[in-house]
């Protein structure tokens, strides 16, 4: 999406319509990351549910 945005800027280049391109690629890289992050997070924490619901019958014949 970025890529086409900065295909369709002219040549002659207004400073305020550079600053607005370079926030909104900031703001877009700030929310996938936070996004990537939250699901590995999330995926993480799922593996360790697994191993503790693995591990409760071993508990259990204790």
């Amino acid at each position: 999406m970025t890529a086409t945005l900065l295909v369709s800027v002219p040549t002659d280049l207004d400073p305020t319509l550079v600053a607005m391109l370079v926030l909104r690629a900031l703001i877009v890289l700030v929310v996938v990351g936070v996004v990537v992050r939250g699901y590995l997070r999330r995926r993480r924490t799922r593996g360790e549910i697994l191993r503790e619901s693995r591990q409760w019958p071993e508990d259990d014949d204790e």
